[in-house]
């Protein structure tokens, strides 16, 4: 998370819980959720299936 936050990497994929502060605050912008359904602990982000032309799942 350090790395990310300093912009040592560009992306990760992580746990809900780890990242949600830092999602509520806008330091990290989030894409989507990559369950099935949204979270509730994020509702505004859209899983990835909603979030791509295909429908990926």
């Amino acid at each position: 998370m350090t790395d990310l936050l300093g912009g040592q990497i560009q992306g990760t994929f992580a746990d809900v819980g780890v990242v949600r502060s830092h999602l509520k605050s806008a330091k990290l912008p989030g894409l989507a959720v990559t369950s099935a359904e949204r979270s509730a602990a994020v509702p505004d982000l859209p899983t990835v299936a909603l979030s791509t032309p295909s429908g990926a799942r």
